[in-house]
């Protein structure tokens, strides 16, 4: 259930310009603290690195080209 619920909060932070929390709360942690710790523990990042990892490689000339 935890990688499910972080496959669907990676989702959400790639598509979305929700705030962290409200991305925690649509994947079911009421408390964002604990979602981020969560997120973390699976991905090895915080939710608001990978979301700024994500749109950094996006917004390369390479990844353009």
């Amino acid at each position: 259930v935890k990688r499910l619920r972080n496959a669907r909060a990676r989702e959400l932070l790639i598509a979305t310009d929700l705030p962290i929390a409200e991305v925690g709360r649509q994947v079911g942690y009421l408390d964002p603290f604990y979602f981020s710790r969560q997120f973390h523990s699976v991905n090895g990042t915080s939710p608001s690195e990978f979301r700024q990892g994500y749109r950094r490689e996006s917004t390369s000339p390479a990844a353009a080209g």
